[in-house]
Parts: C-alpha cells; sequence; structure tokens
C-alpha cells in the first residue's frame, strides 16, 4: 500500500496570508521580528521538506514492492529446494527432516470413522500410556526440580523450564497443556507426539 503524502494545512494557509501579504501598499509594518520576508523564508522551508519527505515516502514505497517481491522469490526458492530434496532423498527420510520438512511418518493422521468404542481425536492415550511417557522423560533429565504428580484427573510432569499437564476423564488424556519458562519446546513436542501416536495406535487397534 502506497504510503500517504504529505500536504501541510499551514503552509497552504501561509500562502494565502503571503499572497495577501504581498497586495498591501505600502507594505506593512509587522514589527522588527516578524516580516514579511522572514513569514516568506518559513513557507519556503516548509515546503523543501514537504517535498522532500514526500519523495522519500516514494522511494519507501518503491523499496517495499521490491523487498516484498524479493522475499516471494526466497520462499518460492524455499519451496523448490524442500521439493527437491523430498523427491531426492524421499518424504520419510532424514534429509527432508534436516531441511526443515515434517517426515511422512511423523505427520498428523486423520481420524478414522468406526464405531463407538473409537477414540475420539482429542483423546491422547491411557493413564498408564501417558504416565510411561512422563517417566521417560523425567528419567532422562534427573533432577531435584522433576517431579510427576500422579491425580486421578490430573497428570503433571514438572521440569526445570516448565510444567506439562494432562487432564483425564474416566483414565483417558484428553488434554494437554504446557507452561515454559524457556524457549525449547522439543520435550513438549516429544511428549505430545507420543501420545497421539500412543492414540492413533489405539484407533486402529478398535477400527480393525
Amino acid at each position: 500500500m502506497a504510503r500517504k503524502r504529505r500536504m501541510s494545512p499551514a503552509l497552504a494557509v501561509a500562502r494565502q496570508r503571503l499572497a495577501g501579504l504581498n497586495k498591501i501598499t505600502p507594505a506593512p509594518n509587522l514589527g522588527p521580528n516578524t516580516t514579511v520576508a522572514a513569514y516568506q523564508g518559513v513557507a519556503n522551508d516548509t515546503a523543501a521538506l514537504e517535498e522532500s519527505h514526500n519523495q522519500l515516502a516514494a522511494q519507501m514505497d518503491d523499496s517495499s514492492n521490491r523487498y516484498d517481491a524479493q522475499e516471494n522469490l526466497m520462499a518460492d526458492w524455499n519451496r523448490r529446494v524442500l521439493s527437491a530434496v523430498e523427491a531426492q532423498y524421499g518424504p520419510d527420510s532424514s534429509e527432508y527432516e534436516m531441511v526443515g520438512g515434517t517426515r511422512k511418518s511423523e505427520r498428523k493422521k486423520p481420524s478414522q470413522k468406526g464405531g463407538g468404542s473409537t477414540p475420539t481425536p482429542k483423546q491422547l492415550g491411557s493413564r498408564e500410556q501417558v504416565l510411561a511417557v512422563c517417566r521417560r522423560l523425567q528419567s532422562r533429565r534427573p533432577s531435584a526440580q522433576a517431579q510427576l504428580d500422579n491425580g486421578p484427573e490430573l497428570i503433571a510432569l514438572s521440569l526445570a523450564d516448565g510444567r506439562t499437564t494432562v487432564s483425564l476423564k474416566n483414565s483417558i488424556a484428553t488434554t494437554a497443556k504446557r507452561s515454559s519458562t524457556c524457549s525449547c519446546f522439543k520435550a513438549w513436542k516429544k511428549f505430545v507426539g507420543k501420545l497421539k501416536n500412543m492414540a492413533e495406535r489405539v484407533q486402529r487397534r478398535t477400527a480393525t
């Protein structure tokens, strides 16, 4: 979107008043510090600055357009490189993951429609499965701050960098939340990924 050009209302008024002052004969005496010449000088400086500002705005519009075009080109190259790596090494390869792709085996699969025994998409596994994942994460990061709380409706895993809570209903994990004090979410992603994989295995077993 083009930037709005500045047009000073005060400058427009000054030009009108200067035109009127120049018609007065003899020239009016406005005082020692308020001369027509000084007034004209301020108007000229304002007009020059307005013109310079609008030229810079036009340059910024051009620069923004060129930047957007370059960014689109960069995004296109990102897609092309990812597609090329996928074509060469496969969508489930480590090389594909190295350049930022999500391996096919790790992508979220659509939920299967089945009978009443099939878990809903919100179900993330049983209590035992959730506890197994939590204990695995806890054992990998031994610390005085690594605590696991096993309640009837809530399982909470507290580590040095945050806290993960899983809500349970009838011994089935339904929601998982993460509160973290750092920017690293690898453990959280692995945690939820494991729960989702478990839920998918349950879905496949109950659907057959």
